[in-house]
């Protein structure tokens, strides 16, 4: 089977990806079945390429408003299955970090930000952009900071959101500020 195979899975992420406006255009239920095998391949070995192709479908969908509720649900998936495969890893899997990083930064910049930002599952991401920090990896280190700085904007005027963003930055301010400050010292 090529899902044991990670270079295989990586070209086909790849593939996917760069052809993935003309399949939507042309057989939008195919993204439905994209999205299943995606679950089942990350879920079982936890290619981050995976991820990537995640946030990629996530970018070419995002005007679509009809499947925001189904991409996040979709999301959410990935964003449990990251959390077990990072629990069970000895070390931080800097890889599937910054992926993970970078998926749920596309979601706080696209129409589900809202969704996302209501959902408990944003807290332990927040946790995982304050340990990458302290790690030397930069680009996991620039994704969690650019996933901070993106939560940190992120009400778009609503003052709901408003009050979850300030709600989370009460709660983490004062670590990540911290975890900042050691992280460049």
């Amino acid at each position: 089977f090529y899902e044991d195979n990670e270079k295989v899975v990586k070209k086909v992420c790849k593939i996917t990806r760069s052809s993935i406006s003309y399949i939507l255009k042309l057989i939008p239920p195919i993204l439905e079945e994209i999205v299943k095998q995606a679950i089942f391949i990350f879920t079982t070995r936890h290619y981050d390429c995976i991820l990537y192709l995640i946030s990629t479908i996530i970018d070419k969908l995002d005007s679509e408003k009809d499947l925001i509720d189904g991409l996040f649900i979709a999301c959410k998936a990935f964003f449990i299955s990251s959390f077990d495969a990072l629990r069970v890893e000895t070390t931080l899997n800097m890889a599937i970090v910054e992926e993970l990083l970078n998926l749920s930064e596309m979601c706080l910049s696209s129409n589900m930000a809202g969704i996302f930002l209501r959902d408990p599952i944003i807290l332990p991401l927040i946790d995982i952009a304050i340990e990458s920090c302290r790690v030397e990896d930069k680009t996991a280190n620039k994704s969690a900071l650019k996933f901070l700085t993106t939560l940190l904007s992120c009400d778009g005027g609503d003052a709901q959101l408003k009050a979850i963003v300030l709600e989370a930055m009460t709660k983490y301010g004062e670590k990540i500020i911290k975890t900042l400050i050691r992280s460049t010292v």
